[in-house]
């Protein structure tokens, strides 16, 4: 059985960290593929929380015009800031965004090797790996948050899309999933894309009692 499908801890609690304006560019970059799965809500919360954090010099927009000049703030941070593995990932999801993945890989990679229990830096290369069709490696990302942070709704919710991107899609494993992000996180907003999903595929909110698809002989 996979360790993700194992019984689950609570996961220890992580400290918050207040986000550079330079990492606050680079979610929102994010949020424009990670909107396009969820439905538009994580680029405006991050809007929202960059312009409640003081940290905006009155700028709360992104254009066209300013791209050039977010790239170049984005690439002098990383190359000065070699062991920061967010300065790294910052640049990673900017080249992600803007279409240029194969170079967001090698900061990615560079990202989770500096700060490999990093989950949120690995949950935005996993989705950017699931976004390029690069599902196997994809998944591999997901497994290694899941094995660490069992109760994540959010890397629940996203493996489950996953599954379903397979060819065959792997349905039993992406009902199981869409079910452990009603389970860990009942009111999320996640959780209610999950429970969408599920009825989709004909099946119920909640398993009882929960099972992995993989413990069915």
């Amino acid at each position: 059985m996979s360790a993700r499908y194992a019984k689950p801890s609570k996961p220890p609690k992580r400290s918050q960290r207040k986000l550079s304006r330079l990492q606050l560019i680079a979610l929102i970059f994010t949020g424009l593929v990670v909107c396009s799965m969820i439905g538009g809500v994580t680029a405006s919360v991050v809007l929202d929380s960059w312009r409640s954090s003081g940290d905006n010099s009155g700028d709360t927009s992104l254009t066209p015009d300013t791209n050039d000049d977010v790239l170049h703030q984005l690439e002098t941070a990383a190359a000065e800031n070699p062991q920061d593995a967010e300065a790294q990932a910052a640049l990673g999801n900017y080249y992600a965004n803007t279409g240029n993945f194969d170079l967001a890989v090698t900061y990615y990679e560079r990202a989770v090797q500096l700060s490999p229990q990093d989950w949120t830096i690995r949950l935005t290369f996993a989705q950017a790996l699931m976004t390029n069709r690069k599902l196997a490696d994809a998944e591999l990302q997901f497994d290694k948050i899941l094995e660490a942070e069992p109760q994540n709704a959010t890397a629940w919710y996203y493996l489950g899309q996953l599954y379903q991107l397979f060819d065959p899609p792997r349905d039993d494993e992406a009902i199981y999933a869409y079910q452990q992000v009603i389970r860990f996180g009942p009111d999320t907003y996640v959780a209610t894309q999950a429970a969408d999903k599920l009825s989709a595929l004909g099946a119920t909110p909640v398993a009882s009692p929960p099972a992995s698809p993989e413990a069915t002989p």
